[in-house]
């Protein structure tokens, strides 16, 4: 069975005036349209996949409401690089229900001016309004991140299924979509951990491990050795 998928992607865009300006601004001259080529990309879509699978509709009707938008992202490392040109983002997230979310066994976390927050769900939202918008996706990057919800479409009565989730930063933006394929989802950051993943793979059961990392921070992170703790 051959299963060819038709989109927009790779095909020639038109290119219009605030496609030209935001090109422009990365660029080291102001380009005219004749000098620049343009295509679109489909970075995701309800087609199938080479794997023969896709969305289910109805899952993508149901997020489609809990879909948020915070403009003004320069993202994590702005601070660092001061790039007077830089074009802000849109930070785009989902309001995902979950029932309970624990960090490190507690429900409250330690900010870096050495308070106390309360944890409400998976997101921090008054990061969003702050230079580290991404810090508001599970409170940052602390140790051990526990969610339950009663998201999992594949739930069986009477079990619990687990995934542990080991990650970098770029995972803490993913975690919130497997609470639909899991009924608890644990996430551990190896460079913040104060627990053993030994002592976590022993008292629980996990149906999955997944490890989701950027490429260059898993070549270079000292810390990822802990895994065999």
């Amino acid at each position: 069975m051959k299963i060819i998928k038709e989109t927009e992607g790779g095909q020639n865009a038109a290119l219009n005036p605030g496609d030209l300006e935001r090109i422009g601004a990365l660029a080291r001259r102001p380009l005219g349209a004749e000098e620049v080529y343009t295509f679109s990309v489909r970075l995701c879509d309800n087609e199938i996949d080479r794997d023969f699978e896709r969305f289910p509709a109805q899952t993508l009707e149901e997020l489609a409401p809990l879909r948020r938008e915070e403009p003004g992202f320069l993202g994590t490392y702005y601070n660092k690089s001061k790039n007077f040109n830089a074009l802000p983002d849109t930070l785009v997230w989902y309001d995902i229900p979950v029932e309970d979310v624990t960090i490190d066994g507690e429900r409250t976390v330690l900010q870096t001016d050495g308070s106390q927050a309360e944890v409400t769900g998976l997101y921090q939202l008054e990061k969003l309004q702050t230079r580290d918008k991404y810090a508001a996706f599970l409170y940052g990057n602390n140790g051990l991140t526990v969610i339950k919800s009663g998201n999992n479409k594949a739930h069986r009565e009477g079990e619990t299924s687990r995934v542990l989730l080991v990650k970098d930063s770029y995972g803490n933006c993913f975690a919130p979509f497997l609470t639909y394929s899991y009924d608890e989802v644990w996430v551990a950051d190896l460079r913040n951990m104060t627990f053993k993943v030994s002592e976590v793979l022993a008292e629980n059961q996990f149906d999955d491990v997944l490890i989701l990392y950027n490429f260059d921070t898993f070549q270079e992170d000292r810390n990822f050795s802990r895994i065999t703790y």
